[in-house]
């Protein structure tokens, strides 16, 4: 049987990995919605300077249905990005993902507390309580920027990786710190 310690802890790291995992979707997200800005963005910037440069002049007679094409392209992908609205969208993502990344961290700090006996088994349960009042929090503003699936499962798969990376280097330095007591 688990004794409340080990209950505390469990508590503790499955918020943090709830934490981390949202918070790796929503910054993946972000990217996503930065690179669908410069996708759309860059676009338009050439197609305006090609039409404002003296270069499209030497076309010759098919300059003014060139400009014209040219620039319904332009003023076709500057309305779609304002639509769309890529850039509000990605800094929404990290906003969310700052709010998971800070109950992630509390979460850790708290679970330290706990390891090395400096916060009490009563006041585990309040940052528990706490923290599951922050994440309910976090979850109401991430419904305003949903994530995709790929996202979330790209953010599990990092969040294995590097808690299995973060389990090897505690063993070597065990390992390590062993080799040093012989």
């Amino acid at each position: 049987m688990m004794d409340k310690k080990e209950t505390l802890l469990i508590e503790f790291e499955r918020i943090e990995m709830n934490a981390a995992t949202c918070k790796f979707a929503h910054f993946k997200s972000s990217s996503s919605k930065q690179n669908l800005t410069l996708i759309l963005g860059v676009p338009v910037v050439i197609i305006n300077v090609f039409i404002g440069s003296t270069l499209i002049k030497s076309l010759g007679d098919y300059s003014g249905t060139i400009i014209s094409v040219l620039s319904l392209l332009a003023a076709t992908l500057a309305g779609v990005q304002t639509y769309l609205s890529y850039q509000k969208k990605s800094m929404l993502h990290i906003e969310v993902g700052n709010l998971y990344s800070d109950i992630e961290r509390e979460s850790r700090i708290s679970k330290g507390k706990i390891k090395a006996d400096v916060m009490s088994i009563e006041e585990g349960w309040a940052s528990v309580s706490a923290l599951e009042s922050k994440y309910s929090e976090a979850n109401k503003k991430a419904q305003e920027c949903p994530i995709s699936d790929s996202a979330l499962s790209g953010a599990r798969n990092k969040f294995h990786s590097l808690k299995k990376a973060n389990k090897s280097n505690q063993r070597a330095k065990q390992g390590c710190a062993s080799a040093k007591g012989s």
